[in-house]
């Protein structure tokens, strides 16, 4: 991805962010999202839960700001973020970035990759 992180001024509440998030899912360009909104807060240092930033992020990927500014007025993601919430509860995550590894252990921060290797081999042995 490569994302240059400045000092960060502000803690934006990402709730906006995630719903675009899954409006971007819908729409096929997550990918391109999940990259602009991280150098949005990242790099330059931007709130991403201003709904003009975000906006500027969807328009930027050619996606109709007026059906995403629709989508959340009428909480149209609210439901699936509310089971990502659910789920990450259950798993007992409390930290983001979790990786759960099927049948291996909970990977909670940003880890080195010898400790991704470790675990990964661990899994595999058994």
């Amino acid at each position: 991805m490569g994302v240059r992180f400045n000092l960060q001024p502000l803690m934006s509440n990402s709730n906006l962010a995630m719903q675009a998030g899954e409006f971007a899912k819908n729409q096929g360009v997550f990918e391109s999202y999940h990259e602009a909104v991280f150098k949005t807060f990242f790099t330059d240092c931007l709130d991403i839960g201003d709904i003009q930033v975000i906006t500027k992020i969807i328009s930027s990927l050619g996606l109709n700001p007026d059906d995403f500014e629709k989508a959340i007025m009428e909480k149209t993601y609210i439901p699936q973020l509310e089971q990502v919430k659910e789920l990450a509860a259950k798993n007992m995550v409390t930290a983001a970035p979790t990786f759960l590894i099927e049948g291996g252990a909970k990977i909670t921060g940003a880890q080195p990759l010898e400790t991704f290797q470790e675990e990964l081999e661990k899994v595999l042995k058994n």
